[in-house]
């Protein structure tokens, strides 16, 4: 069987094409929600948060710099949340103590109702709270549509995930790695053992 120049090309052509589309539909974030799709705009930017925390914490994000943070916007009242928090609270245990901060961002309106659910729960990281619920002040700066909706910000303070929710444990590994393979200084003993914790460098 004989091939002309003209269909080789033609293969060849639409071969690049499939590459091309491959390429792009990997860079791009896998989602949890369609909707995140609507915070793209946010992804390379930094982000500005400084406030007393629920139990009285004094939060400064840029004294988070050299970690990893996790945006969680969320509410006691909203389902899905309250369902992701046993997940939240086992990547906390396990990556808190290698560079992963949370920042809770609640849009609840009453005080008690939240102190209890963080009380019952016993959710270590610091909390926002004015009691404006969807109309908060944070909610309203970044353009939170829906919940819950958490970001990954990397430990230079620029946000890189959008919608953390899905395959959160792989986002908040690779941007631990990222960190730790840049310090060229790292004993290769440590890199090995965090590699060993943090597993593949996947997104």
């Amino acid at each position: 069987m004989s091939f002309s120049r003209r269909s080789v090309g033609i293969a060849v052509a639409i071969l690049a094409l499939i590459l091309v589309a491959c390429g792009d539909r990997s860079a791009r974030e896998e989602l949890l929600y369609p909707q995140d799709a609507g915070y793209q705009d946010w992804v390379g930017k930094p982000v500005a948060l400084k406030f007393v925390a629920l139990d009285g914490r004094e939060i400064d994000i840029t004294r988070f710099r050299g970690k990893v943070v996790l945006l969680d916007f969320w509410a006691t009242w909203c389902g899905p949340c309250m369902q992701k928090l046993p997940e939240l609270k086992d990547v906390y245990r396990r990556f808190n103590p290698i560079g992963l901060e949370i920042i809770g961002i609640s849009s609840d309106f009453e005080k008690v109702q939240l102190q209890g659910a963080v009380a019952q729960q016993q959710i270590a990281w610091p909390q926002y709270f004015d009691g404006r619920g969807k109309e908060n002040e944070l909610v309203k700066r970044y353009g939170i549509t829906h919940y819950p909706s958490m970001w990954l910000i990397d430990q230079k303070g620029t946000v890189r995930y959008i919608s953390a929710g899905s395959n959160l444990e792989g986002k908040i590994g690779r941007l631990l790695r990222e960190g730790m393979e840049s310090k060229e200084s790292a004993p290769t003993e440590k890199k090995g053992w965090t590699a060993k914790i943090l597993g593949p460098l996947t997104p």
